[in-house]
């Protein structure tokens, strides 16, 4: 996670207005300097807004969210969307919202079990207790309110209806995730695909990265809609797939409906599920109920059925976008899945089970190799990858604390408000304590009942019992780093690269399950209702003593008061208000379940609200006039700023492409250049402190943004000044692609770096990888460029074999293509594309395609084919 902001504005910015005036001054072209390699730009660049037409052909009713963005950048911030539109984008939400989960629910009708109507409904409606403002009003349920915490964005929180930020620890969903997310519908609206970022980074993988969920339900159902709607659909539709997940599971284990809710909320509304639903995290464990309940039919009924169910929840883990976290569910579900081996009643089936689940593993690979093999291909060439490897190899990699550290550690996921709650009290910098985010917590309702659940029923509930009691322990361990058992996790093949912290969902997991046979119990009259009410008692009377023994703990992390006693009734009066409803002479156990469930709803909302704050949808990305002055030329440019001013990937939102980014991974040779230009930052983006650094010329940082009191750096001049930002050109910046004077060869990448870092004008001369040289030549050649999406189009008139050198990032997949064969490429400047052309005139396309998505797409293509080829001949052969 990225670094938090500051809680609130300073009051003198609260309400300062931005005119809808600034003062224009008139740019200059860039860098053309006359050498042997002459570069000239020219041509009609493509620019998003301009291809959206199409779109909104196609849907009429929901107007193009980027094109109005852009719009807006120049337009006063009173030209927001009007009534009506608003009105028809909500009425949108709400029918895709509707159409989606209605789908949901058949396929879950159709080929899992029955759901009665009512629960279905009830299943729909859930995730509104959190997002339901924002389908409401049509607003934003995630973090908009960040970027007002850095200029130019605080310039303008007054006219968005933002007044201060409230919680910080959203950074990533607003600096990484909703960026990622305009760039997935950018891509998608212009009808490409999404496979490059060209907004960060100098360009970075956005399909292979995997954090941008592009293949998941939740990102590409809604993508038409307007982004901020688009989130928050994408975040319901993670808690609904959760909360549908666990139901489905929990009923195979319980008698009846209600007990198997009991089990969802727990599992849906769990601290885990709803802090990590923006993420990539969060759908990729949304459905790993759905996972065991698959390897749960392949050990006990092995056929079509089973095979599907675990496909389909192998492939919406993988393609939630956090490869590690889907690791992590898929060990998991393998011992679950040797578990359900082990019953008596299963092991004459175990040939069948174990072919019925290798059948399922290899459907699910081979749908999911567009995205796994560009991945597989991508990340070994990471700086994090490298950055793993390196500290795996320095024996740095321990993940265990001391057993007494553990046992502390243990508080929050019984007082989850003990460490603190980000967003609403003081939280101490370290999170791996728990710290503002219990994510071992699910609800203190699900005590009592996990009680009732875990303490009786018969002999042939006891191996669902021990089942969830491990899931529960193993996952209470992991939250608390717990020596030993995060020792040897660690030394298994896979898990040395992972954070294995966060298998701590099997704790709320494991609770949920408990809860829900206990729920059965009751209603089921296994159990009277009053053993509810006393374990009720007996758990708030645990939680006061707990409490009264945490005060030196609160008062060493300096929590308010009034923040500690308002957390605690939140916690305890729902549990005396199920002891209440237990006890009462009338109440029926079905009855006493459902006030149960009806209470264990009350308190997490009580105690999640908030979590994510529901926000104008204008908040995000508002306008800035003072961008209007930035030209329309057709040859491409980059921007850059200094600080944490234009916060990375902030610029995503409005079209424009960075050198700067915060990124899942980054290409490690790229990262290897920061020292010239740059410094890297924890978890965080790469700062630029220093304008002047010769490398932001090569790498086409054509514009700064800055305060609008900001100084213009040396050698950069101001194009426009406004209330909300100050704009400046720089007049030394290289063109995206050009030719240089000489190459210098330098096989040793050290010293490679070391000279690039003297270097003064990247225009006299490129790097190469290859024997030293001195300074040879380069080619004569004319180049025009321009920029369609992501790639390059170069008419090149080449009087001489030349090197054209660009700045865009050498990750595998580049490829250049010059009347109709295939031009091979090479590595410049120790980290970017090259490209040799020979005399003649050129037409070349530089773009990203690489050959492991073409194999991936083969591959997927290949079992969706083949599939129902195999389910049809297996079917005649069973006829007599």
């Amino acid at each position: 996670m990225s670094e938090a902001g500051p809680s609130q504005w300073p009051s003198s910015k609260r309400s300062r207005k931005v005119p809808g005036t600034l003062v224009a001054i008139q740019t200059t072209p860039a860098n053309t300097k006359k050498t042997t390699g002459t570069v000239q730009l020219s041509g009609e660049r493509l620019r998003a807004p301009d291809q959206l037409s199409k779109v909104r052909l196609c849907f009429s009713c929901v107007p193009s969210y980027v094109a109005r963005r852009r719009a807006a950048s120049v337009a006063p911030l009173e030209s927001s969307p009007g009534t009506t539109n608003l009105k028809i984008e909500v009425l949108a939400l709400w029918l895709t919202w509707a159409a989606a989960t209605a789908a949901a629910v058949f396929l879950a009708r159709r080929f899992v079990t029955r759901i009665p109507l009512g629960v279905a409904i009830f299943l729909t409606l859930l995730p509104l207790l959190f997002t339901g403002r924002a389908f409401l009003r049509g607003e934003i349920y995630g973090p908009a309110d960040l970027f007002f915490g850095h200029d130019p964005w605080r310039r303008v929180a007054a006219e968005t209806g933002v007044e201060r930020i409230q919680n910080p620890i959203l950074s990533d969903l607003a600096f990484a995730n909703l960026p990622w997310r305009a760039a997935v519908r950018e891509a998608l609206v212009n009808g490409r695909l999404p496979l490059w970022n060209r907004f960060v980074l100098a360009g970075n993988p956005l399909l292979a990265a995997a954090q941008a969920g592009v293949f998941h339900p939740a990102t590409w159902i809604g993508i038409f809609l307007p982004l901020p709607l688009a989130w928050t659909f994408s975040c319901a539709f993670t808690i609904f797939l959760a909360l549908l997940s666990a139901h489905l599971f929990f009923r195979d284990f319980c008698r009846s409906d209600l007990a198997a809710l009991v089990g969802a909320v727990g599992w849906g509304f769990s601290t885990y599920l709803l802090f990590w639903d923006g993420w990539a995290v969060g759908p990729s464990v949304a459905v790993f109920p759905l996972l065991l309940l698959g390897l749960r039919l392949l050990a006990r009924e092995p056929g079509g059925r089973a095979v599907g169910i675990t496909a389909a929840a192998l492939l919406l883990s993988f393609h939630g976008g956090h490869p590690e976290t889907f690791f992590h569910c898929l060990a998991a579900g393998g011992v679950y899945f040797v578990w359900e081996l082990l019953a008596r009643d299963v092991r004459p089936r175990v040939s069948r089970a174990l072919a019925a689940a290798g059948a399922a593993g290899l459907l699910a690979l081979f749908l999911s190799a567009p995205l796994l093999v560009p991945l597989l291909e991508a990340v070994p060439h990471s700086a994090e990858y490298a950055a793993r490897r390196a500290a795996i190899a320095r024996g740095r990699m321990s993940q265990s604390v001391s057993a007494g550290e553990a046992i502390r550690r243990l508080r929050p996921s019984v007082l989850p408000f003990a460490h603190g709650i980000y967003g609403r009290s003081p939280v101490q910098e370290e999170r791996q304590d728990g710290s503002g985010v219990p994510l071992g917590y699910a609800g203190a309702v699900l005590f009592p009942l996990a009680a009732v659940g875990l303490f009786g029923g018969t002999k042939s509930r006891l191996r669902g019992r021990a089942l969830f009691l491990g899931f529960f322990l193993a996952g209470i361990g992991y939250g608390a780093s717990a020596p030993l058992l995060l020792d040897v996790t660690s030394r298994l093949p896979g898990f040395a690269l992972a954070l294995n912290y966060r298998l701590v969902f099997l704790a709320p997991f494991g609770l949920a399950g408990l809860a829900a046979l206990g729920a059965d119990r009751i209603e089921s009259l296994d159990t009277p209702a009053r053993d509810l009410g006393i374990t009720a008692i007996v758990a708030a009377l645990l939680l006061t003593v707990l409490f009264l023994l945490s005060t030196p703990v609160f008062r060493n992390r300096s929590l308010p008061s009034s923040f500690v006693a308002v957390s605690f009734a939140d916690e305890t009066a729902p549990l005396l208000l199920v002891a209440l409803a237990a006890f009462l002479r009338r109440t029926r156990p079905r009855d006493a379940a459902a006030a149960a469930l009806a209470l264990l709803l009350v308190e997490r909302w009580l105690e999640m609200r908030g979590t994510y704050p529901t926000l104008p949808a204008q908040s995000l990305a508002p306008p800035l006039p003072t961008l209007g002055a930035l030209p329309r030329t057709p040859d491409p440019y980059r921007v850059v700023a200094a600080g944490e001013v234009l916060r990375p990937n902030g610029a995503a939102l409005y079209g424009l492409e960075d050198v700067r980014g915060y990124e899942s991974i980054a290409l490690s040779r790229f990262v290897e250049t920061y020292p010239a230009w740059c410094a890297s930052q924890f978890a965080s983006h790469n700062r630029v402190d220093d304008l002047t650094r010769p490398f932001l010329s090569f790498l086409n940082a054509r514009f700064a943004v800055a305060g609008p009191d900001a100084p213009a750096p040396d050698g950069w001049t101001l194009v426009a000044r406004g209330a909300d930002l100050s704009l400046f050109e720089n007049p030394r910046a290289l063109p995206r692609a050009f030719v240089p004077q000489r190459l210098r060869g330098e096989p040793d990448p050290a010293k490679r770096l070391a000279e690039m870092a003297e270097a003064k004008d990247f225009a006299d001369v490129a790097w190469l990888d290859r024997a030293a040289s001195s300074g040879e030549e380069n080619g004569s050649a004319t180049v025009i460029a321009r920029e369609i999406g992501p790639d390059l189009i170069l008419t090149a008139d080449v009087r001489s074999r030349a090197l054209v050198a660009t700045s865009e990032t050498d990750w595998p997949g580049w490829r250049a293509e010059s009347g109709g064969r295939e031009l091979p490429l090479t590595t410049v400047n120790h980290a970017f594309v090259g490209l040799w052309l020979p005399p003649g005139r050129h037409e070349v396309r530089l773009h990203y395609l690489p050959p492991s998505f073409s194999t991936g797409a083969a591959l997927a293509a290949t079992a969706v084919v083949a599939t129902p080829l195999l389910v049809l001949l297996r079917r005649r052969r069973r006829l007599p």
